[in-house]
């Protein structure tokens, strides 16, 4: 998030009423102390340009306080924006029940792919559940969708950070492995296949 603007203008607003406040009070104790309350000439003169100074920079602290206001609450209103623009990105890439990617993360990477130079590698490897329909058909809609919850976590939890755990649909996941050689990532797929059939 980005850092809010300085309070310019409320500090000038400040400084100025002290210097305002200074200022009268020196008017007042020069009345006091000179005798019959006359004041030099040369004071007179140049005493009301001194408030006046002061007054034109106390309205322009106030002018930038209100704008820089305005300013924090734009960037306010602009980080709610990017936050919230950042979760329907998440919403927009997650699977909901599972928190993989979805598909439309993996065309993206397709399509991605296609117009590099081609010089990326890896691995794709897809899996396929055994048995949610009977799961689904003896213990219900509900068993299954945890079943398919136990398995993308034993896929995450045997995937580096730079592979991509999509949920394809249904009971089909596809796991991206960047850098990896076919036998690698078959010798990966037998870690995830393992990790899945010991319950994760």
């Amino acid at each position: 998030l980005r850092r809010a603007p300085k309070v310019l203008g409320a500090r000038l607003v400040m400084w100025m009423l002290a210097l305002l406040g200074v200022v009268y009070a020196v008017n007042a104790t020069a009345l006091v102390l000179v005798t019959g309350g006359a004041m030099p000439p040369d004071y007179i003169e140049l005493a009301p340009f001194n408030v006046l100074l002061i007054q034109t920079l106390l309205g322009f602290g106030m002018v930038l306080t209100v704008m820089e206001e305005g300013q924090r609450a734009l960037h306010a209103a602009n980080d709610q924006l990017l936050e919230a623009e950042r979760r329907l990105k998440t919403l927009a890439e997650t699977d909901p029940l599972t928190g993989c990617f979805n598909r439309r993360v993996f065309r993206n990477l397709v399509d991605d792919l296609r117009r590099g130079d081609g010089s990326r590698r890896g691995t794709v490897v897809m899996l396929d559940m055994d048995g949610l329909k009977e799961i689904n058909d003896r213990d219900g809609h509900v068993a299954g969708d945890a079943a398919i919850r136990a398995v993308a976590d034993a896929v995450r939890a045997r995937t580096r950070n730079t592979d991509l755990a999509v949920r394809w649909g249904g009971d089909e996941f596809l796991v991206v492995l960047p850098g990896l050689s076919e036998t690698e990532g078959s010798a990966r797929r037998d870690e995830i296949v393992a990790a899945i059939a010991e319950g994760g």
